[in-house]
């Protein structure tokens, strides 16, 4: 365990007895670890040795844990003083730098790590009852140990002597006074920041940062879409939920977001369609709209999702179009819950893994049974049904195409491979998005392409829509897969290889994939058929030759010619990783592009009478405003 040794500077912060490291040099090194540990909340890890964007990120995180626990400036701004000198202490003491404190830090400690710890610990001890949010922040799977810091600074130590020009205020203040001009009024509200307190930032620094900075339309007016998006992406880290659930909850949420919208825009929605009172806040609307979807699917984290909301009603002036934007909103979202209440995510389902040569097995090192057998019968999004586009298979298990798979992965994805390249092995890796999940990454690099090209609050509604229904469907359309041919793992069909018959083939009875291997039956990939589908929807919206780079959670950033480009990656990578053979990549990406393309045209084809024909599910008729 890497220990900083601490002294006392001066006589506000004893730290004689603070351990501040809680993370092993092994533990930041683990081949395994991304999976195992759940990943950072956010996708801003920097791509650089410096720590300034982790610093912003876990600036933002105070200001909302400042924001959530409506602590006043006196509480909030020595939270935020000691919060940055926990952190500028840190990272002084790896850059071998004085700080207000004098540490010494191991040789070659990595400073986002420190900056991230002294962050995260201290926010822990300010404000324990969102510790969740710092863990998921932090990137660790449980409660770290830390000592118990006791009081760290006096509020009288740090805030200034109460302003004495009560002449002056009285004059100016009053809320009849006839003094102020209306330069000074105006002044007065617009330093009023709610949620956010003086120091800690305006409404628009909410969109989080993630791989980079991020463009906002317009600073008055973030991008609702955008901004719910990417808090609902939050709440499905905190929840630990796997793609399955995680895909379903993004689909609503968007749906819901699109289909109030779009009443607002006078346009179609998509499985449900509503009409809007002229003049209603598409703002409100949408923002409501998400907000009861998240209150629904996750009411545990109710709290946050009402703090947005205040923060986004309120850049919206009162009146009638507000009022009326967030009846669409609520109305949108109580369509959509209503439509997915019974479409089987909760079903119990029984499922046995079978024994004979092929058939799934629980795998190493957890053996955990097989996750959600029930998404293979889950009412689709679009599709008519989960088996649409079902695939024909894996190849025979004593053919030569199968030989070459095992072979391939054997030889490329072992922990211990040396054939696999040093780039082979970062790709396994930064294709790994834990608690953010990787459909959630596509949302991800949808929201930051979208905002690069200036989309507003219509367009992005509609491509995070279509993005989510083609990743739920796609992963629909995977389960159903999974859970009819019922294939083993790699891990399981090379350790017992010398059942299988195939005279091509050896076994290797202590062989053990780079990364962990996920609960649930091999074919198809996962990764692969939801990259296909996101990368099939993102090409539709900004075409063939887009060009982007991306920052995994582990740091890396990679560049890519196109959404295909690192579709590929995409299912390569879990080939690299051991996880995955190369039949199952192939016909994974073949059955994601399917239900895109499917799902493309259907929101092309979106009316209300379209949808019903292309689904099969009646839906309430239009509910007429008055």
């Amino acid at each position: 365990m890497a220990t900083l040794s601490g002294t006392k500077k001066n006589d506000y912060i004893d730290t004689s007895d603070i351990n501040f490291g809680s993370r092993s040099r092994a533990q930041e090194s683990a081949p395994n670890a991304s999976d195992v540990i759940a990943t950072k909340l956010k996708l801003d890890t920097v791509p650089s040795a410096s720590s300034s964007n982790e610093d912003i990120a876990w600036n933002e995180t105070i200001h909302q844990a400042i924001a959530l626990s409506g602590s006043g400036p006196p509480v909030a701004t020595p939270a935020m003083a000691v919060e940055v000198l926990a952190v500028l202490n840190g990272a002084s003491a790896i850059e071998g730098r004085a700080g207000h404190l004098s540490l010494t830090a191991p040789e070659s400690a990595s400073a986002v790590a420190a900056s991230a710890q002294a962050a995260h610990d201290m926010l822990v001890h300010l404000f324990p009852a969102q510790s969740a949010m710092f863990h998921a922040q932090l990137g660790l799977g449980a409660a770290p140990q830390w000592a118990d810091l006791g009081p760290l600074i006096s509020p009288d130590q740090l805030l200034p002597e109460p302003p004495k020009a009560l002449d002056q205020a009285q004059s100016l203040g009053e809320v009849d006074s006839t003094l102020p001009t209306p330069g000074q009024t105006e002044i007065a509200k617009f330093w009023v920041s709610g949620g956010h307190k003086p120091g800690a930032g305006n409404d628009s620094e909410f969109i989080a940062t993630k791989h980079e900075p991020d463009p906002v339309p317009s600073t008055s007016s973030p991008n609702e879409a955008i901004v719910w998006n990417e808090l609902m992406l939050q709440a499905i880290a905190l929840s630990g939920s796997g793609p399955p659930v995680a895909t379903r909850a993004m689909a609503i949420e968007s749906l819901a977001v699109f289909n109030a919208v779009s009443a607002i825009e006078g346009t179609p929605g998509y499985l449900v369609s509503l009409t809007a009172p002229e003049g209603a806040s598409a703002v409100a609307a949408a923002a409501q709209a998400a907000h009861d979807v998240l209150i629904k699917l996750f009411p545990a984290q109710s709290a946050i999702f009402d703090a947005q909301l205040a923060l986004s009603l309120g850049s919206v002036a009162d009146g009638q179009s507000e009022s009326d934007g967030i009846a669409v909103g609520a109305q949108a979202a109580a369509a959509m819950i209503e439509l997915r209440a019974h479409d089987g995510w909760n079903a119990s389902v029984a499922y046995t893994p079978g024994t004979d040569p092929g058939m799934w097995q629980p795998t190493p090192p957890a053996y955990l049974p097989a996750a959600a057998p029930q998404w293979a019968d889950l009412d689709p999004f679009a599709l008519i049904s989960p088996d649409q586009f079902q695939p024909d298979g894996p190849p025979d298990l004593t053919s030569r195409a199968y030989a070459k798979a095992l072979e391939q992965v054997q030889s490329l994805g072992g922990v211990d491979s040396t054939l696999r390249t040093p780039e082979q092995t970062e790709i396994a890796k930064f294709w790994v998005f834990g608690a953010r999940t990787p459909p959630g990454a596509w949302n991800d690099i949808a929201s930051d392409t979208a905002q690069a090209e200036g989309l507003g609050l219509t367009e992005t509604a509609q491509l995070l829509a279509t993005l989510n229904v083609a990743e739920a469907d796609s992963l629909i359309a995977v389960w159903d897969a999974k859970y009819l041919y019922n294939t083993w793992r790699p891990v399981t069909a090379i350790q017992n290889a010398d059942d299988i018959g195939n005279r091509w083939v050896s076994e290797d009875p202590d062989w053990l994939p780079l990364l962990v291997t996920p609960n649930h039956p091999e074919y198809v990939s996962a990764h692969s058929a939801i990259s296909a589908a996101a990368a099939e929807v993102l090409t539709e919206f900004f075409g063939k030759h887009y060009e982007f780079s991306f920052t995994a959670p582990t740091g890396v950033t990679r560049e890519f010619d196109s959404f295909w480009d690192a579709a590929n990656e995409a299912g390569m990578s879990r080939i690299y990783g051991g996880i995955h053979f190369s039949f199952s990549n192939q016909d994974g990406k073949a059955l994601g592009e399917d239900v895109a393309d499917w799902v493309l045209e259907s929101f092309a084809q979106s009316s209300w009478a379209d949808a019903e024909a292309l689904t099969d599910i009646a839906f309430v008729a239009d509910a007429p405003w008055g």
